[in-house]
């Protein structure tokens, strides 16, 4: 497997974020800034590390540190004219996988010079690590502050309507008809109705942000560049009357090379299981699927591989196909990660995970 298809623009010095959320006969499978990527060696399960890519003969390693000038966060702020909140930036890019350089806190100076009175508080930092993170425009300050203010969520989005209408919604959903019953309430809101139960223009134009928020998020595939799709969907789950938000990312290649693979990740929140992370990862007619779920969760999970198993093995297009299920991350969102304490092993003391496969 080529390192392209593990790792998204790659090249020396980009910071990533790394963990280990599975390993078994001889490979392991690493979340490389949030995508599934497979590797040779058996790593520690939960070993974490933020670091940059650096180039070895035959592929990247990720090597540890915030920044490879030796320049502390305080000085590297001060020139970047940051004097206040600092520390709140510098958490927010380690958590979004950005690195603490000169060049990057340069550019979050002038994001802040176009967002006059905006006080670095978590929320902002988060925002301006994920613009960077991402490579957005400034101009999409608003819409991931919504998006990390929990405002683009499906159950907020719906929050209001009556029940029968959301239960009319549910019932759509369990026919696939979910789309045709979103735009009708769309378009019975832009028509102006107050009758109960009716979408109210302010909540059409808040399904017009969070539409806005999925377009931003994507890139298409060119020059070379992995494409990212991102994408939001309802989900009703049993018991609930407001649907859960389905969160996913696809990974595409530019262009037809089989060995570039294809990868998925996707978030939701069964109540019965709390929250549930899935990782896919394809190359050729390999496939490795692995869950993340809550402790509790992890048993039943793994029951249903035989399952998976026997209803893939009928498509007769894999040769090889994994199932593993662990521990899910800590996420504070969908593109990034929680710190938690991990045990000290051989890749945290040598401060690397090889990407070499």
């Amino acid at each position: 497997m080529k390192i392209y298809s593990a790792v998204s623009d790659p090249g020396a010095g980009r910071q990533v974020n790394a963990e280990v959320i599975a390993s078994e006969g001889g490979r392991s499978l690493v979340l490389v800034n949030g995508k599934p990527t497979a590797v040779a060696g058996n790593l520690t399960v939960g070993h974490q590390m933020s670091g940059h890519l650096a180039a070895t003969d035959g592929g990247f390693s990720i090597i540890a540190g915030d920044n490879s000038s030796g320049v502390s966060a305080e000085k590297l702020l001060n020139n970047a004219g940051i004097h206040e909140g600092g520390s709140e930036l510098t958490s927010a890019f380690k958590r979004y996988g950005v690195v603490l350089s000169q060049e990057n806190l340069k550019l979050a100076g002038e994001i802040l010079k176009t967002l006059p009175d905006t006080t670095l508080n978590r929320l902002n930092a988060g925002v301006i690590a994920l613009l960077l993170a991402k490579k957005l425009p400034a101009a999409g300050f608003a819409l991931l502050r919504d998006y990390l203010g929990g405002n683009l969520k499906f159950a907020s989005l719906l929050a209001g309507l009556d029940k029968s209408v959301l239960a009319g919604l549910r019932e759509s959903w369990g026919q696939g008809r979910m789309m045709e019953a979103l735009q009708q309430l769309i378009k019975n809101g832009m028509s102006g109705a107050r009758t109960a139960g009716m979408l109210q223009v302010e909540k059409v134009e808040e399904f017009v942000v969070n539409l806005q928020f999925q377009e931003i998020m994507t890139r298409q595939a060119e020059n070379g560049n992995e494409g990212r799709m991102y994408f939001q969907w309802p989900l009703f789950w049993n018991g609930q009357d407001l649907p859960d938000t389905l969160e996913g990312e696809a990974f595409l290649p530019d262009g037809n090379d089989p060995e570039q693979g294809f990868s998925i990740r996707l978030l939701v929140n069964p109540p019965a299981l709390g929250q549930v992370e899935v990782a896919m990862h394809q190359l050729k007619t390999n496939l490795w699927v692995h869950f993340g779920v809550e402790t509790k969760a992890i048993e039943l999970v793994r029951g249903i591989f035989p399952l998976l198993q026997e209803r893939l093995a009928a498509d007769q297009q894999w040769e090889n196909m994994r199932f593993t299920v662990g521990r899910v991350r800590l996420l504070n969102d969908f593109f990034s990660s929680a710190e938690e304490a991990s045990p000290v092993d051989s890749a945290q003391k040598s401060g690397r995970i090889d990407l070499r496969v």
